[in-house]
């Protein structure tokens, strides 16, 4: 994870902490019949990787997808057309897709087991924005230590 990958974090933990609690669900990426907004105007409600394209619009976005068996929306990486919560946090944050995406954007038992080997606080599906933005801001600090070793 580099200095970038690091400011992304902080800069998504920052609009989370704004978030109303309403607006999040650290179980579903996105939900609702409408594309989320800047102004939260919109029906929709989304976990942390759920809101990254209204944060990071020129590295991710919204896809309205139908198929036979389900439909909705979707997050996107522009570039790498990942559509995989762990693979978007790869490419956005430089995060181990497995390990520490779970730890960060995953509420179920592998995010669960990856908080504690990493060290951080043990949040459930009924995490608030405010605690997921605390876990990222944890995490980037840890980083940053382990950095100056």
């Amino acid at each position: 994870m580099n200095y970038v990958h690091k400011k992304r974090l902080l800069k998504l933990a920052d609009f989370l902490d704004k978030l109303p609690p309403e607006k999040f669900d650290f179980d579903k990426i996105v939900y609702g019949s409408e594309l989320p907004n800047k102004t939260l105007s919109c029906g929709s409600v989304g976990c942390a990787i759920g809101w990254c394209p209204v944060v990071f619009p020129r590295l991710v976005m919204y896809e309205q997808y139908d198929t036979d068996s389900d439909s909705g929306i979707r997050v996107k990486h522009r570039i790498s057309g990942y559509d995989n919560y762990r693979y978007i946090a790869r490419e956005l944050f430089g995060v181990n897709p497995h390990r520490e995406a779970f730890a960060l954007f995953s509420p179920g038992w592998d995010g669960d087991m990856e908080r504690e080997v990493l060290g951080l606080p043990d949040i459930g599906s009924d995490a608030t924005p405010k605690q997921v933005a605390k876990n990222i801001r944890k995490f980037v600090a840890k980083k940053k230590k382990k950095a100056k070793k």
